[in-house]
């Protein structure tokens, strides 16, 4: 486990579990869910911490695509459906790590993807009042696509409610599997967050598009705002027990996606041999009086 401290804020990081942020201490609370007490269900792995979506994000229908005239199959997760990459559940190599900073490497070698070689860095920075992550994919001897993200599990507050502002005018259609069909829709009702409404009762679970940076996260005692470099979507993802904003590059389904729009307009990466695709996001909190 690392421990990354900054004046009174601390990020954990389990290097065995994904490389994911099992804490986040801001004003002076845990803004991020707990893990589950043991022993865990691997199904539960989506609902905790803040984890890297790796080398894609969100599902791949059916767990398989078309791939220089072949199929590239995956291991299904959910509903027949991949998700959310191969790095959340592996162990990750530390690079580099010092008081408030860490550089952690997960090597994606052998099944589940068929692409051998590749590898995903992650760096994180902390500063008082601000957090710093950048995700790198490398393509390692062979032709890869690739699209990735964060997935943090934020909580609600035991008092009062969480308002939300996302910047963003459409979100994608669904299926009943919660795959996109390739439609897009304006924002209405319980999915326009333009203003910053209060989640009240909103279930969502939702892709919005071209989002304006930044996203704001007010709970009553903090405000988090969020940014994201070459990445304009955003998942909300809204139980009654947490909430998950989650930056992205491209689109779920991006791989699938491209065939209905095109790669650009999706987000999705088409790295040669050796190329790389990089990402950040920044998240800078302050008191609601400061």
């Amino acid at each position: 486990m690392l421990h990354l401290h900054a004046g009174a804020d601390r990020v954990d990081v389990d290097d065995q579990h994904g490389g994911r942020i099992v804490r986040l201490l801001a004003g002076g609370l845990d803004r991020l869910v707990g893990a589950p007490a043991p022993p865990r269900d691997p199904t539960d792995d989506v609902q905790w911490g803040c984890f890297v979506m790796a080398p894609w994000a969100g599902r791949i229908r059916d767990a398989t695509f078309a791939w220089e005239g072949g199929a590239a199959r995956l291991h299904p997760r959910l509903q027949g459906h991949a998700l959310h990459g191969l790095a959340m559940d592996r162990a990750w190599q530390v690079l580099a790590d010092d008081p408030a900073s860490a550089t952690l490497a997960c090597e994606l070698e052998g099944a589940p993807w068929p692409f051998s070689g590749a590898r995903v860095l992650h760096r994180l920075s902390l500063a008082p009042g601000r957090l710093e992550l950048v995700l790198e994919v490398r393509a390692g001897p062979h032709a890869m696509p690739a699209w990735v993200g964060w997935h943090p599990c934020f909580v609600r507050p035991p008092d009062g409610d969480v308002h939300l502002r996302v910047a963003s005018d459409q979100v994608l259609v669904v299926d009943d599997e919660t795959v996109p069909t390739g439609a897009l829709a304006d924002v209405t009702g319980p999915t326009d967050l333009r203003d910053g409404p209060a989640l009240g009762g909103r279930r969502l679970d939702d892709t919005f598009v071209d989002v304006t940076w930044p996203v704001r996260i007010a709970w009553p005692d903090l405000v988090l705002e969020m940014t994201a470099h070459r990445a304009d979507t955003v998942v909300v993802f809204t139980p009654a027990h947490e909430f998950c904003v989650e930056p992205q590059t491209g689109w779920p389904d991006a791989v699938h996606q491209a065939d209905v729009h095109d790669a650009d307009r999706v987000g999705l990466a088409l790295l040669e041999p050796g190329e790389t695709t990089t990402t950040s996001t920044t998240w800078t909190w302050t008191r609601p009086d400061a």
